[in-house]
């Protein structure tokens, strides 16, 4: 009993030590802004085809969408959606294909305004970036005019709009650019109690890096606002790993980045833990194809690779089956590689093994085929590519390693924040990736200090809750206040204007969709014919599943 005590008074204090030192570390004094442009991919559609303005549209295919409108969103229609899905939602519903060319110009277009106000801004994706003003509020200018007329500008180059968001720091920034979407803007005052006091009242789940997953687990655990981050900090720092406390503790306290290195707007890609690509496709199950896939996608990684001036030692291959099960596998090479032809022997070595591996009905929901709905490869352990060498490396140069095959080893899972087929915490292959914050559950593989004077009729935006929220003139469609569930047929009522029917539907598309694709495929599997095994046949490796969605890994490596 005496020892409980000692301890929680131990840890107390410790966690007491580590608030102190936070708060220290506290900077005020820079001005972040996080530039978000609303419903880019559908936006660009709409703007090319002026008859799609009024209805309820998305962007993708009938397998997986990219985004979708704000008319859509009010029936629930959402990225990472099945196609098929949001149209029993929604069955007026236009699905439209992806055209990346159009969005990679628009893209351009933005990037191009956003470098007059801080050259050395950091993009983020396609639609999204952060921009330094602090030089700008240095000068005495008004940053909410400076913020306001460089959003007026995007739209006069693109026909897009955007949002912004003002803050101290870029966690911040990124929570307020949300507050009045669309094309609306967010001003938090750069004091410690205006941060305290707009970030205790926030939801957990509006924090980037809490997904749905985590917010769950802190649900369960009496944490809904980051307030209750605080008051628990103690039992947080007992029942997580060090370092997600600290993520918590850093989000209660409102304690963010303000650091531009390592942007990658004009500049280069140098402080990105990893470069990525992925293709959602229909199914894929002819071992050629799937190798050809294979090589366009490392085609893409090599051609990023060299935009960003990058190199890297380990690469993973991500694949998700039919059944939505997630495959992970990485191999480490003795050398950093930035070539298709070094990628494409590492990805198709780990390809090759996982497609072998189903020939004897251990994956992929069919007996001798791997069948597969999306490939990723990542590459990572980076260094830039521009390394200059020091005295010691000019004068000893370490001999050149043999050539060998890279080996085949297990990866281990990669985090999720989804189920059903959606993208892990938004991407799980990718790091910091390229694709659009908006659209990160979309299918990925997308590519992703002038003094400017201000107009004297430009007036000031919103402050703080000062403007309300904008619903863009979607106003006309108007969502039904009763769905019937497209999974499980079972009638939905929304017991407020904007409550989200998606919960239900993840849970039925995480449990009930994928019970019935796994019974089955049991029951194809026993119905099938036994196969001949020779005497020269290896047996099939022993593999077991850890959960639902957690993908077949190998036994001892759970």
């Amino acid at each position: 009993m005496v020892l409980g005590v000692l301890d929680s008074i131990i840890t107390q204090r410790r966690v007491d030590a580590l608030v102190e030192s936070l708060e220290q570390s506290r900077n005020l004094s820079r001005c972040i802004v996080h530039v978000d442009m609303d419903m880019f991919y559908a936006a660009v559609e709409m703007r090319d085809d002026p008859s799609l303005r009024e209805k309820p549209m998305a962007v993708g295919g009938i397998g997986m969408l990219s985004t979708s409108n704000y008319a859509a969103r009010k029936f629930g229609v959402r990225a990472a959606m099945p196609g098929y899905i949001a149209l029993k939602l929604c069955p007026d519903l236009v699905i439209v294909p992806s055209r990346f060319d159009a969005y990679r110009i628009a893209s351009d277009q933005v990037k191009q305004v956003l470098a007059e106000y801080d050259p050395n801004f950091q993009q983020v994706g396609f639609d999204e970036a952060y921009v330094d003003l602090t030089a700008w509020v240095a000068r005495g200018a008004d940053v909410q005019r400076v913020v306001a007329e460089m959003r007026e500008k995007i739209r006069a180059a693109t026909q897009l709009t955007a949002s912004a968001g003002i803050a101290p720091n870029k966690m911040l920034a990124k929570i307020c650019s949300d507050m009045n979407k669309p094309n609306g803007q967010y001003f938090l005052e750069s004091t410690r109690e205006a941060v305290l006091r707009f970030i205790h009242g926030l939801s957990v789940r509006k924090v980037s890096g809490i997904g749905k997953v985590s917010a769950a687990v802190l649900h369960r655990l009496g944490v809904q606002t980051c307030h209750h981050l605080y008051q628990q900090r103690v039992l947080l720092s007992l029942l997580f790993s060090e370092k997600s406390f600290n993520f918590f503790l850093r989000v209660s306290l409102g304690i963010g980045g303000t650091s531009m290195e390592g942007s990658f707007g004009f500049g280069s890609g140098i402080g990105r833990k990893s470069v990525s690509r992925e293709r959602t496709f229909r199914e894929i199950n002819e071992p050629e194809a799937l190798r050809d896939k294979c090589k366009q996608i490392c085609e893409k990684v090599a051609s990023d690779l060299e935009r960003l001036e990058l190199e890297g030692k380990t690469v993973t291959l991500k694949l998700k089956t039919v059944t939505f099960e997630v495959l992970s596998r990485a191999v480490s090479l003795p050398d950093a590689v930035s070539s298709a032809a070094a990628l494409r022997e590492a990805a198709l070595a780990l390809l090759d093994k996982e497609i072998a591996d189903a020939v004897g009905g251990a994956v992929g929901g069919a007996v001798g085929r791997l069948r597969l709905r999306l490939m990723g490869v990542r590459v990572s352990a980076l260094r830039s590519r521009k390394r200059t060498a020091g005295a010691l490396d000019r004068f000893l140069v370490a001999p050149q390693a043999p050539t060998r095959k890279p080996t085949v080893g297990d990866a281990p899972a990669l985090p999720r924040e989804s189920q059903c087929g959606q993208r892990a915490t938004c991407g799980a292959l990718d790091g910091v990736n390229t694709a659009a914050a908006e659209d990160r559950c979309a299918p990925a593989g997308i590519e992703c200090a002038a003094t400017v004077g201000l107009p004297p009729n430009l007036s000031a935006s919103s402050s703080a809750g000062a403007q309300p929220p904008n619903d863009g003139g979607m106003g006309a469609t108007h969502a039904p206040s009763t769905f019937t569930c497209p999974v499980c047929g079972a009638p939905i009522t929304l017991s407020a204007p904007h409550a989200d029917p998606n919960t239900h539907i993840d849970q039925c598309l995480s449990q009930q969709t994928i019970a019935e694709i796994r019974q089955q495929t049991k029951r194809q599997r026993i119905n099938a014919p036994p196969r001949q095994r020779t005497a020269d046949t290896p047996p099939p490796p022993s593999r077991t599943v850890c959960g639902p969605l957690d993908g077949w890994v190998a036994t001892g490596k759970c």
